[in-house]
């Protein structure tokens, strides 16, 4: 306990910047990268009140086996590197949430990272950024200049959509967009809600628009994917207060009711009683242009003919 004490004593009166490079955080493979970018070195060997993340060296190794290409993205560019490194770093302090345990704040990459926190403590269990890629909190020390907390896992900033449905190989929504023309567009959204249909889903609508001789033009495609754009960044406990409520969609005069089954929240156009609701299988999947959930159908626009015919081909949502 003696020892301990005399470890949380020494942690107090170090810099961030000094706890890193310690044999014993063994974070100093992490402390490498950042001390080849002269400022940020020098921001955590500054006074301030700095929340870092670090991943130890086993976990950057581990990353770097286990997601070689992924690993390559992220620090085969200087610039990349800086946007990493500063992505582990929050500036400023922050509060534990008022309602659940999850709350998203601005890193120093100016990038919005999910903090899951303990319901009563507040202290931090796990963070998670781009492609929903989560590590685990370990140990933290406090510092002269913050705290330090070491995780078992590097983080990667939310990527943009063309990237993100790249690496989590949702290539329907990418050939969709490629095929409108709309990529660019969609990477250049911003504060904004985006629902991605997972692939089976959107085959399993291509085959009914088949067997109703719906032509899937360009017009009518770029129509659905704006029904998948709401303006706004809405995470899953932001969900939970609009069950049972509509929210607009890029697409003008379009609504979506916000609604529950059981634990999981579900989607449906305001006026489509035919169509089973669509429900999100994966939530909160952080990208620069604000945030996605990926769900098990594709949200048809209001059309009372368009949904009547779909609803007698069978289910939007595969079994």
């Amino acid at each position: 306990m003696l020892f301990i004490n005399i470890l949380s004593v020494a942690a107090n009166n170090q810099t961030i910047a000094q706890i890193l490079n310690s044999t014993n955080t063994r974070t100093s493979l992490i402390w490498k990268y950042i001390a080849q970018i002269s400022d940020a070195a020098s921001a955590l060997e500054s006074p301030g009140t700095y929340t870092v993340f670090a991943p130890t060296d086993s976990a950057v190794r581990a990353f770097n086996k286990t997601n070689s290409t992924l690993f390559n993205h992220t620090f085969g560019d200087r610039n990349v590197v800086r946007e990493v490194l500063e992505y582990h770093v929050v500036p400023q302090p922050w509060t534990k949430p008022k309602n659940g345990t999850k709350v998203i704040v601005t890193t120093l990459a100016g990038l919005p990272l999910v903090i899951t926190t303990q319901s009563k403590s507040g202290k931090p269990t796990d963070v998670t950024g781009g492609l929903a890629h989560s590590a685990q909190v370990g140990k933290s020390y406090n510092c002269s200049n913050g705290v330090l907390y070491i995780i078992d896992s590097i983080l990667i900033p939310p990527l943009s959509l063309s990237e993100t449905t790249t690496f989590l190989n949702l290539s329907g929504t990418a050939n969709l967009l490629n095929f409108t023309g709309l990529t660019s567009a969609a990477d250049n959204l911003s504060n904004k809600t985006i629902l991605v249909p997972r692939d089976q889903a959107i085959t399993q609508f291509t085959n009914i628009a088949q067997d109703i001789h719906l032509n899937l033009s360009v017009s009518v495609i770029s129509t659905i994917i704006d029904n998948h754009i709401v303006s706004g960044v809405v995470d899953s406990t932001e969900a939970e207060k609009l069950v049972g409520k509509n929210v607009s969609t890029y697409l003008p005069h379009e609504h979506l009711t916000v609604g529950r089954t059981g634990k999981t929240i579900t989607l449906k156009s305001e006026t489509d009683l035919a169509i089973p609701a669509a429900r999100v299988v994966v939530a909160d999947i952080l990208v620069t242009e604000g945030i996605v959930h990926v769900i098990d159908a594709v949200l048809v626009p209001s059309n009372a003919t368009l949904q009547t015919a779909i609803a007698r081909k069978g289910p939007l949502v595969p079994t």
